[in-house]
């Protein structure tokens, strides 16, 4: 059986609920005022120098995962001065994966704390996993949802307790509403991806799948794709994997 999210606030619902900028307090507004140094893509590879070959690829585990590389990010982080501190969140709305607020161009994203969010693995050996993710599995994730759908999302660094830190990130703001379930379908199978069956869904149920042989693309539905007014769908909270032969080979078995 595939993971579920648990219910939660869907972030397309927040998009279209925030309209210009949310009431918070005066230090995360300085927070917000600064440009970002990297793109999640640029600081997953940065960071990812630091990382021993194990360490790059760690997966959680049982009972503390991936402590050496969290440990590891905080020191990046702090080498890099993106130590933020901590904030208060006063103001942000609360969804499955992060605490949310918006302005007239960006919005902001905060991982709960000692989370880095979700990711979806594949293998020809385990199938389709739907797991806890790491720091730079966090970061890698934003980049191929960039890559792939042009949203450009930014890491701006980390907030909170040392032991507890969190991971902000700035994401282009997408005007628009909830797309259909055939609009989404329209969109990735005109884009030359395949649908996978139902019961191959992670996310929240209900949610469409898709991959081609470069991409697989988890958690479509209305709440996380924006259907903008010239009728394009932007797909703006998604799990993106990015595929070999081998596991483009297993998914297609799938279908």
């Amino acid at each position: 059986m595939p993971r579920r999210l648990a219910p939660g606030i869907d972030f397309c619902m927040m998009v279209v609920r925030l309209c210009g900028v949310n009431e918070v307090n005066d230090d995360a507004r300085r927070i917000f005022a600064s440009s970002p140094r990297y793109t999640c893509g640029a600081a997953a590879a940065a960071f990812a120098l630091c990382l021993r070959p194990d360490q790059a690829d760690e997966q959680p585990r049982d009972p503390d995962p991936g402590v050496l590389q969290k440990q590891s990010f905080l020191r990046w982080c702090r080498e890099q001065h993106l130590d933020l501190g901590d904030i208060d969140l006063e103001g942000f709305q609360i969804g499955n994966e992060h605490h949310v607020v918006g302005d007239d161009r960006f919005f902001y994203k905060v991982t709960f704390p000692s989370a880095a969010g979700y990711h979806v693995s594949i293998s020809p050996e385990d199938g389709i996993e739907f797991n806890n993710s790491l720091p730079i599995d966090y970061l890698r994730r934003q980049a191929l949802q960039t890559e792939l759908f042009d949203v450009e999302c930014d890491f701006v660094g980390i907030i909170g307790l040392p032991y507890r830190y969190q991971l902000l990130t700035r994401q282009q703001r997408v005007v628009g509403e909830p797309a259909s379930r055939d609009a989404i379908r329209e969109m990735m199978l005109s884009r030359g991806f395949v649908e996978l069956p139902t019961r191959y869904a992670q996310g929240k149920e209900n949610s469409l799948s898709f991959f081609d042989n470069n991409y697989a693309v988890f958690d479509l539905r209305p709440a996380n794709v924006v259907e903008a007014p010239n009728g394009l769908c932007i797909p703006i909270d998604c799990f993106v994997t990015r595929l070999d032969s081998d596991t483009y080979q297993f998914l297609l078995g799938c279908v």
